[in-house]
């Protein structure tokens, strides 16, 4: 594997917040052992709150990490491409080998910035057309 790895806090949001949650749980509770005193009820409270808090924390940042698979045009199964629900081809057909396109000069480049405009307003309208406003 190349490049640089993603920090576990962005890559696994649910998990970050589950482990975080753990520990205030964990920490409260030394507290309590070490002889503090929190107000009668205080500590199940805080403990509640957390225990509410973080699965709905977690789900809310790890469903911006997503797409839906409605969205999805291509994906990768093993070392082949094959077309997601959003493609024109049936969901599952093999698109291409992985890598096929490394060394494919840019087709961008070879457009003229009209041409570029055209193929763009087209995207667009599909994209709009599919129910995708982004």
């Amino acid at each position: 594997m190349t490049g640089t790895r993603t920090p576990v806090v962005r890559s696994e949001p649910a998990v970050t917040i589950g482990s975080l949650s753990a520990v205030i749980s964990a920490v409260i509770a030394l507290v309590v052992v070490l002889g503090v005193n929190l107000p009668e009820g205080l500590e199940a409270a805080i403990i509640g709150v957390v225990a509410a808090a973080g699965p709905i924390v977690a789900g809310l940042i790890s469903r911006t990490k997503v797409t839906a698979n409605s969205n999805v045009v291509e994906s990768i199964r093993g070392a082949t491409v094959v077309a997601g629900q959003a493609s024109e081809l049936a969901t599952g057909t093999k698109v291409r080998d992985v890598g096929a396109l490394e060394g494919v000069p840019d087709a961008e480049a070879a457009l003229t910035a009209d041409e570029a405009g055209q193929v763009d307003q087209a995207v667009r309208a599909h994209t709009h057309r599919a129910g995708d406003d982004g």
